[in-house]
């Protein structure tokens, strides 16, 4: 009884989750390819501009964001090439394999996580990386 209470009361108010469909998901993909381009041609504030209000309060302004990106990421920010992999939602979030393969010949998964926006906007939340994927072969 309870969990229908709170079914109808999810459904009353509009605040009922959405599940990612195609779109989203393409819009997701979308930013992580502007700024991945915006990496490539040197364009720092776009690439920050891509960043959630989360990222930016740990990393508040784009000098340190972009110090972050070429120290730990070096494969993200200068790829040799990359494409797409699996996505799921987790909540509010979509997370994004990228497979990388970085200019140091060596494959990686990055898996963006990505926040919905009140203006329903996607930014990038957070990035992890492991050593993995197949684009070397």
């Amino acid at each position: 009884m309870h969990r229908l209470f709170i079914a109808i009361l999810l459904l009353g108010t509009g605040s009922a989750p959405t599940f990612a469909g195609e779109a989203e998901i393409k819009a997701a993909q979308s930013v992580i390819q502007r700024q991945m381009s915006a990496f490539r041609g040197n364009r720092d504030a776009e690439a920050y501009s891509f960043a959630s209000p989360m990222l930016r309060m740990k990393f508040p302004n784009m000098a340190i964001f972009m110090s972050m990106v070429r120290q730990a990421y070096p494969m993200v920010h200068n790829p040799a090439r990359y494409d797409f992999g699996t996505s799921k939602e987790v909540g509010n979030q979509i997370q994004q394999d990228v497979m990388i393969l970085g200019a140091d010949g060596k494959d990686y998964v990055a898996t963006y996580t990505l926040q919905q926006q009140r203006d329903g906007s996607w930014l990038i939340n957070s990035v992890t990386l492991r050593a993995g994927g197949t684009l070397s072969t």
